[in-house]
């Protein structure tokens, strides 16, 4: 079209031109408008797997989140437990602290004991030694104590037959009375 002229002053081949232009346009425009009802279908189909697909994620972030919490409780109880724990282990540590020094003091207490254990024994050998050669002669006095203990006994009997005077100083019968005691 030329300056300052319409469309109409041209005649009846600038208006098939014309008609024509604006066909070719309108179907332009009719092929854009069915691209983008296309594409409108296209993205209102991902909208909607979209939305299911957050729908989804929510109730998997819902399920999280309540695992997460219910997570979060555990771990508060076994700091809990932890700290309990902790304060057991350095009782228990003092506890050990104390029997080391015990140990400690009661092997100082063994030694000085082997010390004289170690002292002592020459004097146990000799004691030993002397029980050992004492023993016959023990064994020879409870032999006599026994037949002397019958004598009396006999002596006691024999005596009650006849009455006498007891004399308390009687050698027989403070040996009776030694024995029975």
């Amino acid at each position: 079209m030329a300056r300052g002229s319409s469309w109409l002053g041209r005649g009846p081949i600038c208006l098939t031109c014309e008609l024509t232009r604006l066909d070719c346009k309108l179907a332009r425009w009719d092929r854009e408008l069915t691209r983008l009802d296309c594409d409108l279908t296209r993205l209102d189909c991902d909208l909607t797997q979209l939305e299911r697909e957050l729908t989804r994620l929510n109730r998997e972030l819902t399920r999280l989140n309540r695992e997460l919490t219910r997570l979060g409780r555990e771990l508060t109880q076994l700091g809990r437990d932890l700290t309990r724990l902790g304060r057991e282990l350095t009782r228990l540590g003092h506890e050990l602290t104390r029997l080391g020094r015990e140990l400690t003091r009661l092997g100082r207490e063994l030694t000085r004991l082997g010390r004289e254990l170690t002292r002592l024994e020459p004097d146990l050998t000799r004691l030993d030694r002397d029980l050992t050669r004492l023993e016959p002669e023990l064994t020879r006095l409870d032999r006599e104590l026994t037949r002397l203990t019958r004598e009396l006994t006999r002596l006691d009997r024999d005596s009650s037959e006849f009455p006498r005077a007891r004399n308390p100083w009687n050698p027989a019968q403070f040996l009776m009375k030694t024995k029975i005691a």
